[in-house]
């Protein structure tokens, strides 16, 4: 039976958090955030909202939290927790995470500022989110809205 590296990473990063808040599942690790224009210059007062998620033995748990980048065009979004609605859910919600080919905790930014195209990111399908010891990064372009488009 073959091991798939990103159940392997998930289940690690989902572990991992359990110590830290017993009753809750870690969603995402700590993300440091880059936002630059399409010449590279580091953009500052970029919305930043984060949301993660899981559906949680039936039941989706949503969270979201905003932020903004600074004069270098970053920001630094903690890690991301998730409890679940009861004691009863949080156990099958173990199990669920367990399981293959069940839901996984999810995590995505939107990035936007006037002038410029919104911009979504998702922790586990954009090439452009690396995966580091210490959290994930991301170096975000942010184009120029375009009438029209």
């Amino acid at each position: 039976m073959k091991t798939n590296p990103v159940v392997l990473l998930m289940t690690f990063l989902v572990t991992a958090g359990l110590p830290a808040m017993a009753d809750s599942i870690r969603a995402c690790p700590s993300w440091q955030v880059t936002v630059v224009d399409e010449k590279g210059a580091p953009m500052g007062n970029v919305s930043v909202t984060q949301e993660w998620g899981c559906d949680v033995a039936g039941t989706m748990v949503i969270e979201t939290a905003n932020a903004m980048t600074d004069g270098k065009g970053k920001t630094a979004l903690p890690e991301r927790f998730l409890k679940p609605p009861d004691e009863r859910t949080f156990k099958k919600w173990v199990m669920q995470l367990n399981s293959p080919n069940r839901t996984r905790p999810w995590t995505t930014l939107t990035i936007w500022k006037q002038g410029y195209a919104l911009t979504r990111v998702s922790a586990l399908s954009n090439p452009n989110v690396v995966w580091t010891r210490d959290g994930l990064e991301t170096r975000v372009v942010l184009p120029r809205w375009k009438p029209g488009s």
